[in-house]
């Protein structure tokens, strides 16, 4: 804008500046390291050109606006503050996270008196290790580094640099302006003897500066997206008639693949269709006001329209519950909606209150899987809410499903004609993401309109020909997933193609697709951009010309059209296995470190004649090795799980006989992706001989039927030694092992033990009971958890563990319910088995019993509350938190940082925590001083 304005000869993003000016000073540079006031780069170089970069996405700790604000609280000239860190003797540990939780450890340490040097270097430490986990990631670093920016004006950053990385750190002649000293040359070797055309500073210009600046831009943005609003919306009337009621539908999420659906059945009907306005300032207002947590920004907006909407006085609201989805060409078990996509209907409804403002919510359960019967009968209750006959209902379905084939069939034709169409030596762009992502004016960040302003065509990714991803991501449950890696595969091969993938701030799912996409591109070069609402338009366009600039002028040929290139597709079998049979006589398999049951299964597994061993538990250094491969959101078990593996693997030398446990569910949160997101980085880091073996947890329920009762068993003896006192576990733990030296475990046993466990803590009755539910892995994993639930019970407070048995009773049980196959007789018996079984434990503990007297309570209450939900026991989690618990006082919820079905579950049961107070405890691996108030101040209610 200000370039425009002032006449100026050129124009260049930043990071060709930076690197213009290195290899001006230094030929022979390889990687730039630049840190700036506002953002972070990282870019690689080879021979003086740019071959890759990174800037630093949403969070800016770390760069040189955090360290002034931190001077500024300790009352020092920013020019002493790296003399004062260069003081530091032991530098305190402050984590790497956003500067709000930095900025409460470091008033946490200075009331306990730490030293403020120490302070200061702890400091150093944490801007550079949030830079090269963050920003550099894994991408390779070179022999010469020089360090560019303001940041190198302060001595303890560029030292912990150099302790930290162990290489070179040049800090190079004019660091802090070198971004200025670059385009200078750029523009005198564009300009050579040319006239110029800069203006000079001193102008009163007569256009207001954003019109000068952004208007070619916005217009250019604007044609893509009305030509996506064109096909996706094709045959709406925003006029109503009238005399009919209106069905107002929210531009957001699912609507913009499943509008042609939705708009022709209501009209069949009879009913006015509205859609909410395209995202607008108001619209991002309003997503803000009613906004209950910290969503991913589409689902924020969800509020913003359907708040539109209701000022607009629609008659309904359509919003429905997508379960599972309809997805032709899968391969996987069932395609199922997001975590948040499956409750955000319950969410909106929360929010906005929709009935005290007399409109109706239609929220009919969409779940394709489950057939066709299904199907009809949701479709139908429907119908019969606005008082319509089964044949008008019947009618209007088949309507609205001619019309998404036709809109289908339109999607495909007009992407065969824009791919054939490439010219020989042109570059394309496609955008990814979901499809909200692109067809959302706000979400796509107007990334498409500068790219047409540059010259360059621009697809969104549903025009290009859809694969078969099952051979390399056989559970990929998403559909947008599939759509995603499909596009990856494709753009890999196609030489006039390149990919902007378009992820999103707290997104659970982008989080690995992130990682899988990588995986497939290799070496060619991609472009991603985080998008939340603090998103910079600036940073983004200077991420995009910086993508657009690396790829220099380099020509491209096609050879041929669509087809070709899907044959050029080969993909070998990911080494992942779904049963234990694929293990080998050498080999031994280690589970991850769930204290105790892993050692319990451990230990069953070696009377089959399975070698079996338990992962170290997690500790510091295990969690830095994790972190080091987090590209954006990970869960922190996730990112815990993959520090265990890969800390174990270095020093263990037989990779060839190792394989690693870790079981997978048929969707739809995070958690069933861990395996696979495991085998990518094992297979980066050198480990492809190691197996991964994921079993479905789904199919527990069917294994021989000796093998699932020891399962059922294990399970409640793990669950028996959570509840004795801390003092104790270790001692069940041992003579547990030791009784399955000789024997298999019988319900006798468990009966025993319980009875003992009984006996030990009755004397402990007057102790305050705290129920922790959540996370299994932060659960059972003390690191995890920052030893929160020890902590507690060295302070006298009683912690009962949510039971991993009754948990996994529920899990099968909705399984089974939700597939009634052949099978399904056999599975209700075993469940009635298991269920006894848990009511016989139960019963010896009496008073102290975690379990529910009748399980179907559980039901009742996830069916009342939750619904249909598949991922991360959420149905189970919420449900347990929304019983009884009698004796119990207060309720912690552990959660991973950005975990979705957590956040979504603590919108859900808000009302919830006037009843008997609920503590949600999020964490990241960083310990956190506003955690500790938080816990001080519950325990107060108790």
């Amino acid at each position: 804008m200000i370039g425009k304005v002032v006449g100026a000869d050129v124009i260049k993003d930043e990071i060709t500046s930076q690197a213009r000016a290195a290899v001006h000073i230094d030929p022979t540079v390889d990687t730039i390291f630049e840190i700036g006031g506002q953002d972070s780069k990282f870019i690689d170089l080879e021979h003086g050109v740019v071959t890759d970069f990174q800037m630093n996405k949403i969070c800016a700790a770390g760069t040189g606006s955090f360290i002034e604000e931190q001077a500024v609280k300790f009352d020092l000239p920013i020019q002493d503050f790296g003399k004062m860190a260069l003081k530091g003797t032991n530098p305190v540990s402050l984590g790497e996270r956003c500067t709000v939780f930095m900025e409460t450890s470091i008033a946490a340490h200075l009331a306990r008196g730490t030293h403020m040097e120490d302070i200061a270097s702890g400091l150093c430490y944490s801007i550079v290790k949030n830079y090269l986990n963050r920003v550099v990631g894994q991408k390779r670093i070179g022999e010469k580094i020089f360090l560019q920016g303001g940041i190198a004006y302060h001595q303890g950053v560029v030292n912990a640099f150099r302790a930290l990385t162990g290489k070179t750190i040049v800090v190079p002649p004019f660091f802090s302006v070198t971004g200025a000293y670059g385009v200078a040359m750029l523009a005198r070797e564009e300009m050579g003897l040319g006239k110029t055309r800069f203006k000079g500073f001193d102008m009163e210009p007569k256009v207001p500066l954003h019109d000068q600046g952004d208007r070619k831009s916005g217009e250019s943005a604007q044609v893509f997206n009305d030509t996506i609003s064109d096909l996706i919306f094709a045959g709406y009337k925003d006029t109503p008639e009238p005399g009919k009621k209106t069905v107002g539908i929210p531009r957001a999420l699912f609507t913009f693949g499943m509008f042609p659906m939705f708009n022709a059945f209501f009209r069949e009907l009879g009913f006015n269709v509205l859609l909410s306005e395209p995202t607008h300032e108001k619209t991002i207002q309003w997503a803000q006001e009613y906004a209950l947590d910290e969503t991913c920004y589409p689902v924020k907006l969800i509020n913003g329209h359907v708040a539109e909407l209701v000022r607009k006085k629609v008659d309904y609201i359509f919003f429905p519950d997508l379960f599972t989805v309809e997805h032709p060409g899968s391969y996987t078990r069932q395609n199922y909606g997001c975590a948040y996509m499956q409750l955000a209907f319950k969410m909106v409804n929360q929010a906005m209150e929709l009935r005290t403002k007399g409109i109706t919510l239609l929220a009919p359960t969409i779940a394709f899987g489950f057939g066709r019967e299904f199907m009809m009968k949701s479709f139908m209750g429907l119908g019969r809410q606005l008082g319509k006959s089964p044949e008008q209902t019947g009618m209007a379905l088949q309507k609205g499903m001619q019309s998404f084939h036709a809109y289908e069939k339109r999607v495909g034709e007009t992407g065969r004609e824009m791919i054939d169409g490439i010219g020989a030596e042109e570059k394309v762009f496609v955008i990814i993401s979901k499809i909200y992502g692109i067809a959302d004016g706000v979400l796509n960040m107007k990334i498409p309109g500068r790219l047409r302003e540059m010259g360059y065509r621009v697809l969104p990714f549903y025009y290009l020909p859809e694969g078969d991803i099952s051979p390399k991501h056989p559970n990929m449950y998403w559909p947008f997933g599939q759509h995603i890696l499909n596009s990856a595969l494709f753009i890999k091969e196609h030489p006039n193609l390149y990919g902007i993938l378009l992820t999103h701030h707290g997104c659970g799912p982008d989080s690995v697709l992130t990682h899988f996409f990588r995986e497939i591109m290799g070496a060619k070069p991609f472009l991603n951009i985080e998008v939340d609402e603090h998103s910079s338009h600036v940073g983004v366009i200077t991420r995009v010309e910086a993508f657009v600039n690396s790829l220099g002028k380099t020509r491209v040929r096609k050879a041929h059209g669509m087809a070709s290139y899907l044959k050029n597709i080969v993909q070998e079998r990911v080494n992942i296995e779904t049963s234990l049979a694929g293990l080998k006589d050498k080999d031994v398999l280690f589970l991850p470190n769930l204290y105790p049951y892993s050692f319990i299964f451990g230990k069953m597994l070696a009377r089959k004649g399975i070698a079996a061993g338990v992962l170290p538990f997690t500790d510091g250094a295990s969690i830095d090795e994790g972190r080091k491969y987090a590209m954006t959101n990970e869960y922190f078990s996730l990112t815990g799980l993959l520090g265990d593996v890969l800390t174990f693997l270095k020093g263990r030398d037989n990779h060839g006989e190792t394989a690693v446990f870790v079981p997978q569910t048929e969707g739809a949160e995070v958690d069933g992706q861990y395996h696979r997101y495991l085998r990518t980085k094992l297979d980066e880091n050198g480990y492809e001989k190691v197996k991964i073996m994921a079993p479905f947890l789904e199919d527990a329920l069917f294994v021989p039927h000796d093998h699932m009762r020891s399962m059922r068993l294990g399970l409640l003896a793990g669950d028996l030694i959570r509840i004795a006192p801390r003092e104790s576990k270790n001692g069940y733990l041992q003579q547990l092992l030791e009784l399955l030296d000789h024997e298999a475990l019988e319900i006798g046993h468990l009966e025993k033990m319980a009875k003992k466990i009984r006996g030990e803590l009755d004397p402990m009755a007057n102790q305050k009971r705290i129920f922790a539910a959540g996370d299994p892995f932060l659960l059972y994993n003390d690191h995890l958890n920052n030893y929160s639930f020890r902590d507690l019970e060295k302070n006298g407070y009683r912690i009962v563990y949510s039971p991993l048995s009754e948990c996994m009773w529920l899990t099968w049980r909705d399984h089974t319910a939700q597939n009634q196959g052949n099978s399904a007789r056999e599975a209700r018996q075993r469940l009635e088995e298991f269920r006894k079984e848990i009511e016989s434990v139960s019963c010896c503990l009496g008073d102290e019993s975690p379990f529910e007297k009748d399980p179907d309570i559980l039901i009742d209450i996830a069916d009342k509350h939750v619904g249909l939900y598949a991922g991360a026991h959420g149905r189970y989690r919420e449900a347990k938190m929304l019983c009884d618990l009698p004796n119990i006082l207060g309720i912690i919820n552990a959660t991973a940082m950005y975990e979705n079905t957590g956040i979504a579950l603590g919108i859900l049961h808000r009302g919830f925590e006037r009843k008997k107070p609920v503590l949600n405890l999020t964490f990241d691996g960083n310990r956190n001083e506003n955690d500790q108030t938080k816990i001080d101040a519950f325990l107060c209610y108790l």
